[in-house]
């Protein structure tokens, strides 16, 4: 291949990796929405449970109510996790830490 030739190829090449970079890419704005779906995402969840199910392991959905091992029914295996610990809570400390909400953080160890 001669020199035109290669460097064709690699203008080419360069092209498409550029143009692909954009495609997977997302804006700022886009970055922003998904954060604050997140947030949003894990505070109901983490609300929820602090409403009605806390101290209790996990939140039942569907009765809205706390599960504590030992104190349901069980279903196989899935219960071992279950201490009676708040294990809902502190599962959920990485996350309030990673995302930047130190005063919840604070209250949640402190319980």
């Amino acid at each position: 291949m001669n020199s035109i030739g290669r460097s064709s190829c690699i203008l080419l090449i360069c092209i498409f990796f550029v143009r692909c970079d954009d495609l997977y890419s997302i804006n700022h704005m886009k970055f922003e929405d998904l954060r604050n779906k997140s947030k949003e995402m894990f505070f109901h969840a983490y609300n929820n449970y602090m409403n009605h199910a806390y101290p209790a392991d996990e939140l039942m959905p569907l009765s809205c109510r706390g599960r504590y091992r030992g104190k349901e029914p069980p279903r196989g295996t899935v219960d071992e996790a279950l201490g009676n610990f708040s294990l809902s809570l502190i599962d959920s400390l990485d996350t309030l830490f990673i995302m930047g909400e130190f005063d919840e953080f604070e209250k949640a160890v402190i319980r």
